[in-house]
């Protein structure tokens, strides 16, 4: 009996080749897992949505519905946004991106040093997903005391005249810089280095106005709408359809319950103004 069952095992893994887990589909390399193409093959997660297929053999890797997703808001000069990332450590350095549709502008921030200071590099003339950047490196010249931590982080960033600001929360005098590609470039974007998963962010300003004693609901797009239509199911808050990001909207994160909200919920989410129990169903 143990032997048919041992032949008929060797002949199921000899068809059908071994049964791999969702947790070692793809091996890690320098510290980060890799990507899984949908075709199977691994390819390091910091090629992803870099503007070239050169991960992933069936391009997988830069699938518009994939890079189109990364989160991102108007910034005009003058104006400044809080920025506010659920961050884990497999995501590598935080990116942020200036861009004015044809070319981004790169700030790549791995950690902070003690007492707030941004460590980061800022390069310039990248491509639209701003990879493959042929402008100088300017860099802090810091190191950082260690890298960032899983966790929530939060960032003020401030477009100025010919250049982005961005700083830790409660550190404005501790500032990174950006060189803006061109004095049009009012796109922001924020990603991870290793884009192996999402990285939620959320942009908030204080640009929405109250609506019957709440505060509206800020769309990635920069409109506001009430807080009571994000995630109900129907696309008729934002017309870019962020009041209903399946990676907030999926999950319980309308509950009472604050520390599975703030455990578990998207900070899209878990900074609204809640809609009253009555009408959450």
């Amino acid at each position: 009996m143990e032997l048919a069952i041992a032949v008929r095992l060797y002949l199921a893994l000899a068809l059908c080749g071994p049964v791999l887990s969702a947790g070692n589909r793809c091996p890690y390399q320098d510290g980060f897992k890799k990507f899984r193409c949908d075709n199977g093959e691994c390819t390091p997660a910091s090629w992803v949505c870099n503007g070239v297929v050169d991960g992933c053999k069936d391009g997988s890797d830069e699938k518009a519905s994939k890079c189109d997703s990364v989160p991102s808001t108007k910034l005009s000069v003058g104006q400044r946004v809080t920025v506010r990332v659920h961050y884990k450590e497999e995501f590598g350095p935080v990116e942020f991106h200036l861009c004015d549709g044809g070319q981004c502008s790169r700030l790549w921030v791995p950690g902070a040093v003690p007492g707030g200071q941004l460590t980061f590099s800022a390069l310039t003339r990248c491509n639209a997903r701003g990879r493959y950047c042929t402008g100088g490196n300017y860099n802090s010249g810091a190191r950082p005391a260690e890298h960032f931590r899983s966790g929530y982080l939060v960032f003020e960033a401030e477009r100025r005249a010919g250049q982005l600001a961005v700083w830790l929360q409660g550190h404005p005098d501790k500032v990174a810089t950006l060189p803006a590609p061109s004095a049009s470039s009012d796109t922001l974007n924020v990603r991870p280095d290793h884009w192996n998963n999402d990285m939620p962010a959320a942009f908030i300003n204080d640009t929405c106005d109250y609506e019957d004693g709440f505060k509206k609901y800020r769309c990635n797009s920069g409109e506001c709408t009430p807080a009571s239509w994000v995630c109900n199911g129907d696309v008729d808050g934002c017309s870019d359809g962020s009041d209903e990001i399946a990676a907030m909207c999926d999950k319980d994160c309308l509950s009472e319950n604050l520390a599975f909200r703030y455990e578990n919920c998207d900070l899209i989410v878990s900074e609204l103004e809640f809609r009253p129990a009555q009408s959450e169903n």
